[in-house]
């Protein structure tokens, strides 16, 4: 661009024709006249011009020559998916060339079923591991605000470990009820661009929140804060219980996902809940009365059910592991509760202390409040409990209800008033022994909306939280034999990395999108759920697809993941060259809410949706 020896320049900028997808043709001639629209010049006449195609990525946009494509109409391909084209133009009068560029385009678009007819090939892997996760170096350094963190040096697609903060020292009012939950973490990188959150979340020992969204922009290698959960996002459903417990604990995992090996600081994490808390009456567990009932033929009776009235070792208990699979009603009625005038519609918090004697597999299955023979509410069954081998108060309802039903201030302050509860044994599993050392109903009014202040934990530790696929090379096939993780300490299982999935693509192949076939099981009904899946190519990994909704089923059976149009976040880098390559990597990992549980995973497979260069 510019002028030549002799004064050519450009007037204006030459453009181009034809349609902006993936196999189809761009052209410089001018389709309405015939005419080769290279810009306009001066002098207009004796010039010759040659053409160079150009592929432009970003905003500003950086422009590349496309090699090979320095003809007047050029064919696109494969590897434009995604990205912008631009025409360069040059002209001569036979003394010094002048070039002048065309605007550039928008983004090339995916071909049409006309353009392109999808083909499916369909593999398995030829290897299936486990990835280590690597350890942080000097984790308590993630405790204070100075300038000095807890590292981690990652290679190429690699993550860390679990930095898991904990001793927060919280003491949140009984009853309170979790509105939000957020997190602050101050951290750098080495290399800018190259770190990134893999998974931020809350736990206790027994529970594992979903992961938080993550904050979507890559390290720099400035310090700086970023903020994930929200305000009004309580992601393990937790009540002031879990919250104050010195279990309670934030885990964080990053990722490199640059070509180069990078380090990970975190310099310090801090936590701000916000809950709802109230005014609480309890009642009077001296006049409670607290009885077995029976409702259906075989249900096993409660023995002593007065022993719950208080935590004194003395337990009422409901023998299922020796003459049955069901409880009968364990029910306790008249708490005694009085309420200031003007109540009109508390909230009821009913906490039981107890505990699994022997066995494996208890579950509430009904846990209600009544008023004599009537169910006034009932709790969620999608948040029943499954009991614990170790003395522990459960709590049901909070300052702001959570019951399916509303009670009034009369039925809380009848003598019938008072709760229920029916347990039994988790499908496939073996007979339980539950034992309450106590109950205490209580009513909760007056709320009011509060928030702690940023809290930093006291306690930070670099762990592998996660139980090992024993034969992982099992679920690279479909036979009889399974990769198979049995949860027995830890809720979530190592990574399963399946590889050289062998797909042959020819080169110039466009890839519409993937699906992933996996074939799988769990021993016990509503206990496995999907942690991970997620596809990697080289250092850069995809979003998981884990469907987290959805439990294992206890047959086998073939979930699928992904469409023939589903790139997994991948754009353009999604390719016939990519997924070819050794480091095309497949990642699944498995939670529970059951200790008892086993995770089976028989085969992976993947699909790949493509078409031929034409």
């Amino acid at each position: 661009m510019g002028g030549g020896a002799a004064g050519l320049r450009n007037v204006t900028p030459p453009s181009f024709f034809g349609t902006l997808r993936v196999f189809g043709t761009v052209t410089v001639v001018n389709p309405g006249s015939g005419v080769p629209a290279n810009g306009t010049w001066q002098p207009s006449t004796g010039l010759t011009f040659s053409y160079q195609w150009e592929r432009c990525a970003g905003a500003g946009p950086t422009c590349s020559a496309i090699a090979g494509a320095t003809q007047g109409s050029y064919r696109i391909t494969a590897a434009d998916f995604g990205a912008r084209l631009r025409l360069l133009v040059t002209a001569t009068d036979g003394t010094q060339p002048v070039s002048a560029a065309s605007q550039v385009t928008s983004a090339v678009q995916a071909p049409t079923a006309t353009e392109c007819t999808l083909t499916s090939t369909t593999r398995s892997p030829g290897q299936v591991l486990e990835e280590a996760s690597v350890p942080w170096t000097n984790p308590n350094l993630a405790l204070t605000e100075d300038g000095m963190g807890a590292t981690v040096t990652l290679l190429p697609g690699r993550s860390s470990q679990v930095l898991r903060l904990s001793g927060f020292g919280l003491n949140l009012p009984p009853g309170a009820v979790v509105t939000g939950v957020r997190v602050e973490v101050r951290h750098r990188a080495s290399v800018p661009g190259a770190i990134t959150f893999e998974s931020l979340r809350f736990s206790n020992p027994t529970r594992s929140s979903q992961a938080l969204p993550l904050p979507g922009t890559t390290w720099t290698t400035a310090l700086q804060t970023v903020t994930a959960g929200s305000a009004s996002t309580n992601p393990l459903g937790l009540l002031e219980s879990s919250v104050n417990s010195p279990d309670f604990r934030f885990d964080l995992v990053v990722r490199n996902q640059a070509v180069v090996p990078a380090d990970a600081i975190i310099d310090v994490a801090r936590i701000i809940i916000d809950y709802a808390s109230g005014t609480i009456v309890d009642g009077n567990p001296a006049g409670a009365v607290f009885t077995s009932v029976s409702t259906a033929a075989g249900q096993v009776p409660w023995t002593t059910p007065a022993n719950a009235r208080t935590a004194d070792g003395m337990v009422t208990e409901s023998l299922l592991t020796m003459t049955g699979l069901a409880s009968e009603t364990f029910r306790a009625t008249n708490w005694g509760l009085t309420l200031p005038p003007g109540v009109t519609s508390p909230s009821v918090l009913v906490r039981m202390r107890r505990r699994n004697v022997a066995g494996s597999s208890v579950i509430d299955r009904r846990v209600a409040l009544v008023r004599g023979s009537s169910t006034l509410a009932t709790w969620p069954t999608s948040s029943n409990l499954g009991w614990f081998s170790t003395m522990t108060t459960s709590t049901f309802g909070s300052a702001n209800n959570r019951w399916m039903g509303q009670v009034s201030a009369a039925d809380v302050t009848a003598s019938d008033f008072g709760v229920e509860l029916n347990v039994d044994t988790l499908s496939g599993g073996v007979p339980g022994r539950p034992a309450i050392d106590e109950v205490l109903v209580s009513v909760v009014h007056s709320v009011t909306q509060q928030v702690t202040p940023p809290t930093v934990p006291t306690m930070a530790t670099s762990v592998e939280p996660r139980v090992t696929w024993v034969m992982p090379g099992n679920a690279a096939m479909q036979d009889s034999a399974s990769a198979t993780a049995t949860f027995t300490s830890a809720l979530l299982s190592t990574r399963l990395v399946a590889s050289d999935f062998n797909f042959g693509l020819p080169a110039g192949a466009f890839v519409g999108g993937l699906q992933l076939q996996v074939r799988k099981s769990a021993s016990v009904l509503n206990a496995v759920r999907d942690e991970l899946v997620q596809l990697r190519l080289g250092a850069v990994t995809s979003q998981s697809r884990a469907n987290t909704s959805t439990t294992w089923s206890l047959p086998v059976s073939v979930v699928t993941y992904g469409s023939a149009q589903e790139r997994w976040g991948f754009d353009d880098q999604l390719t016939a060259e990519a997924l070819s390559a050794p480091d095309a990597v497949v990642l699944l990992s498995a939670t529970t809410n059951a200790f008892s549980s086993v995770a089976q995973v028989e085969s992976v497979q993947a699909t790949v949706h493509w078409c031929p260069a034409p």
